[in-house]
């Protein structure tokens, strides 16, 4: 059996920054409609979308509003077409970009020359590797070997 299909023309495959406003139009390749109506409809993550995010038609396209957007607008977007016998979807991955939050407020600490300096971080914001200077333990510290003051920074061997 051969199925026709007039394709869904791609849309965004991108990171926004949070609190902006994101507008995502959806239309196809081809006037064809099967003696149709287009219809569209729009999913996210594969269920209706959210009640924030309007949606909207007009004729040929369609369109979504997300504004403003954040971390939990993040997912995949299909936008769906059929007219008559026709049916076509595209679906793309929209990426919403927050800024790095304290999971614990950094505090001073003290240590002398030579001796460890721990650190707790949160996970997922610090990209470090192992050395012989620099431990990681699983509770999300940091421990430094051989930490000295350079010209008034800190200074660890490797880093």
């Amino acid at each position: 059996m051969f199925f026709r299909s007039f394709g869904v023309q791609p849309f965004f495959s991108h990171r926004v920054s949070q609190r902006k406003r994101v507008i995502v139009a959806c239309t196809t390749k081809s006037s064809e409609k099967s003696g149709g109506q287009l219809t569209f409809k729009w999913m996210k993550d594969g269920k209706d979308l959210p009640a924030k995010t309007q949606a909207k038609t007009f004729g040929d396209f369609s369109n979504i509003v997300i504004d403003p957007v954040s971390e939990e607008d993040s997912g995949n977007y299909t936008c769906a077409v059929t007219s008559g016998g026709l049916h076509d979807s595209y679906t793309a991955q929209l990426t919403v970009m927050v800024p790095p939050q304290w999971l614990l407020a950094p505090n001073d600490v003290s240590s002398f020359s030579g001796e460890f300096l721990v650190i707790k971080l949160a996970d997922g914001f610090v990209t470090l590797s192992e050395s012989e200077f620099l431990h990681l333990p699983s509770n999300g510290s940091v421990i430094m070997q051989q930490v000295s003051k350079v010209k008034g920074s800190l200074s660890v061997p490797g880093l």
